[in-house]
C-alpha cells in the first residue's frame, strides 16, 4: 500500500510506503489525536513489510513492532512511536524566556550645594524611573531641594526648588550615567520673598548594588550647570544668598525594579 496524507494544519507530508496493517485514513485519526509533528515543514515517512513497521523522520527511523494488531489499534501504535521519535530530538528543557528588561523606581536622600560661599548646603529629595530604550536609558527625575540661609548672614531666608528633569544614557555593569535638561520652579520666603523659574542641565551618575531580584541599595553624585539664578541682596548690595550657577550633589537611596 503506498499513498500520501497531509496533516495541513502542522504542515506535515506523511508518505506510506509498503504493506502496512492500518489504511491511511486510520493513521490520520490517530495522529490528529496526538498532533505529534511539531516542526513545520517535516515530512515523515512510514514504510511497512507485512511485519514490522518503520517511521523516518529526516535523519531519524525507527522501527515499530505492532504485535500482530492491525487496523486502528496499529495506527495507535504507530502513531505514539512518532511522537516518541520526536520528542527525542526536543531539547530537555525550554529555554527560559525572554525577560524584558525591568523598569527601575528609586527615591533617595541627600545633600548639595554650590561652589560660592553664598550657596549653603541644601537637603536634597529626590524620586526617579527609568528604563531602557534599545541600547540607551531613558531617565526622569523629580528632586526637591530646600536650603536655609548661612548662619554667618543676620537674615532669615528659606529656599526651596522642585526639579524637573530628563536624562539619557546607558549602564555598565552596577553604574549608570545620565546626561539631560532640567527646569526648576523655585521659591524664597522670609524677610526676602521670590517666585521664579530656574534652567539648566545635569549630568549624574547612581551606583546599583542589588541586595534581592527586585530591591537595590543605590547612591548617586550629580554635576549641576544652571543657566540663570536667584541672588538676594543685603540693604548695602552685598549678596547674602545665591542659587548655585555651579553645584554638586549626592545621596544614597533604594531603587526597586518593576518587571514589565
Amino acid at each position: 500500500m503506498q499513498g500520501l496524507l497531509f496533516l495541513a494544519w502542522v504542515a506535515v507530508r506523511v508518505t506510506l510506503v509498503g504493506e502496512l496493517p492500518f489504511s491511511p485514513e486510520e493513521l490520520h485519526q490517530a495522529m490528529v489525536a496526538r498532533m505529534p509533528v511539531e516542526e513545520r515543514g517535516a515530512e515523515l515517512v512510514i514504510s511497512g513489510d507485512g511485519q514490522e513497521v518503520g517511521i523516518a523522520i529526516g535523519e531519524r527511523r525507527r522501527v515499530v513492532d505492532v504485535a500482530g494488531k492491525s487496523g486502528a489499534s496499529a495506527a495507535r501504535i504507530v502513531a505514539l512511536a512518532v511522537t516518541d521519535l520526536v520528542e527525542e530530538t526536543l531539547p530537555a528543557t525550554l529555554p527560559p524566556p525572554v525577560r524584558e528588561p525591568p523598569l527601575a523606581v528609586w527615591l533617595a536622600l541627600g545633600a548639595g550645594r554650590g561652589i560660592r560661599n553664598t550657596q549653603p548646603w541644601a537637603g536634597t529629595l529626590d524620586a526617579g524611573v527609568s528604563l531602557p530604550y534599545g541600547w540607551l536609558r531613558l531617565a526622569a527625575e523629580v528632586g526637591w531641594t530646600h536650603s536655609l540661609d548661612p548662619s554667618t548672614i543676620d537674615i532669615d531666608i528659606s529656599y526651596d526648588s522642585l526639579a524637573f528633569r530628563l536624562g539619557a544614557g546607558g549602564k555598565l555593569g552596577p553604574l549608570e550615567a545620565y546626561i539631560g535638561p532640567w527646569v526648576a520652579p523655585y521659591s524664597v520666603r522670609g524677610t526676602h520673598e521670590k517666585v521664579s523659574v530656574l534652567f539648566g542641565g545635569r549630568v549624574w551618575t547612581r551606583l546599583v548594588v542589588p541586595v534581592s531580584r527586585a530591591v537595590s541599595v543605590s547612591a548617586h553624585v550629580g554635576l549641576d550647570v544652571a543657566a540663570n539664578d536667584v541672588e538676594i541682596l543685603r540693604g548695602d548690595s552685598q549678596v547674602v544668598f545665591s542659587s548655585p550657577r555651579v553645584g554638586v550633589a549626592g545621596g544614597l537611596g533604594v531603587t526597586v525594579d518593576i518587571d514589565r
